[in-house]
C-alpha cells in the first residue's frame, strides 16, 4: 500500500471512529433521554407519551435512590443512617420491580442506568466521609423525595391510563413516609450536634 493510500485509509478509519464515538455520546450518555425518545417513537398520542414520561421520571428517581442508599448502607457513619439507607434500598428495589412490570404491560421503555448528572451527584456524595457523608446523603434523600413526590402528585391527577394513575396514587403515601423518616432523622442529628457543642 502506497503512503498516500495508507494516509487516506488512516484518515477514513479516524473519521469512522469519531463518528461512532459521537453516535455513542448522543445515544448512550443519557439513558433517561434515550428511553423518552424510544417512547415518543412508540406512542401516537400526547397523553400516552406523558404517561410514559411519568414512569420514566419516577423510575429514574427510584433507581437513584437504590444506588445512593446501597452506598450509604455501607459507608454511613451513624447506625441510624445505615438502617434508614437499608430500608430505602429495599423499598425502592420493590418499587422498581413493580414499575418494571407495569412498564412492560404498557410497552413503556425505562432507563437502563443512571444519567451522567445522577452519577456525578453520587460521586460527590461518595467523596464525603463520617458525619459529613451522613448529612450529605440525608440532604440528597430529602431533595430527591420532594422531587419524586412532585412527579407522583402530578401523575396522580394527570395520568390518563388508569393503571398508571393507580400506581402513583397508591405510591404517594410511601414516598411521603420516606420523606418524613429522612427529615426526622436529619432533625435528630442536628439536635445531637447542637448538644455536643
Amino acid at each position: 500500500m502506497s503512503l498516500t493510500r495508507l494516509s487516506v485509509f488512516a484518515t477514513l478509519l479516524f473519521s469512522l471512529a469519531l463518528f461512532a464515538s459521537a453516535c455513542n455520546r448522543s445515544n448512550g450518555d443519557d439513558p433517561k433521554e434515550a428511553a423518552e425518545e424510544r417512547n415518543e417513537a412508540k406512542f401516537g398520542t400526547k397523553a400516552a407519551e406523558e404517561d410514559a414520561k411519568f414512569l420514566v421520571d419516577i423510575y429514574s428517581s427510584s433507581l437513584m435512590e437504590v444506588r445512593s442508599s446501597s452506598a450509604a448502607k455501607q459507608k454511613a457513619y451513624s447506625q441510624e443512617v445505615k438502617d434508614l439507607a437499608a430500608s430505602m434500598e429495599s423499598a425502592h428495589m420493590a418499587m422498581n420491580t413493580e414499575l418494571q412490570a407495569l412498564a412492560a404491560t404498557k410497552g413503556v421503555s425505562l432507563p437502563t442506568d443512571l444519567t451522567e448528572a445522577q452519577k456525578d451527584k453520587l460521586n460527590r456524595t461518595g467523596e464525603k466521609t463520617g458525619m459529613d457523608f451522613d448529612e450529605k446523603y440525608l440532604n440528597e434523600l430529602i431533595d430527591d423525595h420532594k422531587e419524586a413526590i412532585r412527579i407522583a402528585e402530578k401523575a396522580s391527577s394527570q395520568a390518563e391510563d388508569p393503571a398508571i394513575k393507580a400506581f402513583f396514587v397508591n405510591g404517594l403515601p410511601e414516598l411521603r413516609h420516606h420523606l418524613d423518616m429522612a427529615t426526622a432523622l436529619k432533625d435528630r442529628m442536628k439536635d445531637a450536634k447542637k448538644e455536643a457543642r
